[in-house]
């Protein structure tokens, strides 16, 4: 197999589990490189992403379709809602405190369904650290980075809602969530099997 796909031994576990082979990821991952040759609209470095296209099909169920539909809407929504994927330097966030005030830990165990649980936090202390543009794009970021880097076959979201006052909620404007819905659903790489909100009282599913 490609050095570059060689697979850790939790990856194989993976596998195993689904019952594949390499040669299957082998397979998968050169007939998406040559389906993104062949679409103009695509960046042509997304074709050298094998790792990343090999764990897209993975979390979708090892559809090809629903891979490429993936992989279409994940660099074509950039330009849709450009305002959640630009300035996304982590060292200028950094420097704006933006990380100081959100938190996103992902269990470091899988669990019995090789899914993974991420908590997402936000410990601002006040309204005005909450600014929902830049928690879109931190979550995105780190969103990509599960993906390149876990091995989980989707994530379970954990909300944790303590802090969300009535002005963080109120952010959430209809045509915000809608956009959401859209990066969430149909163009991200991450697959998110189930939110759930704690706090406040409340469950959301």
């Amino acid at each position: 197999m490609d050095t570059e796909l060689s697979l850790t031994g939790k990856e194989l576990d993976v596998l195993r589990f689904l019952g594949l082979s390499e040669d299957n990821v082998r397979e998968a991952v050169i007939y998406l490189q040559d389906w993104i040759r062949q679409q103009p609209h695509l960046p042509e470095c997304a074709a050298s992403e094998r790792r990343m296209l090999w764990r897209i099909w993975r979390v979708r169920k090892m559809s090809l379709e629903r891979t490429k539909q993936t992989v279409d809407m994940y660099y074509s929504v950039r330009n849709v809602l450009p305002e959640f994927f630009k300035n996304r330097d982590p060292v200028i966030l950094q420097e704006q405190q933006v990380f100081k005030h959100m938190q996103f830990v992902p269990l470091p165990a899988l669990l019995d369904d090789f899914t993974q649980v991420v908590i997402d936090r936000f410990v601002g202390t006040e309204d005005k650290h909450f600014e929902l543009i830049q928690f879109m794009k931190i979550s995105i970021m780190i969103g990509d980075l599960l993906v390149s880097n876990s091995c989980s076959l989707g994530f379970h979201v954990v909300v944790d809602l303590s802090n969300y006052s009535l002005g963080v909620i109120r952010q959430f404007t209809p045509v915000i969530l809608k956009k959401m819905q859209v990066i969430i659903t149909v163009g991200s790489s991450v697959f998110v099997v189930q939110y759930d909100g704690l706090g406040q009282g409340s469950t959301t599913r």
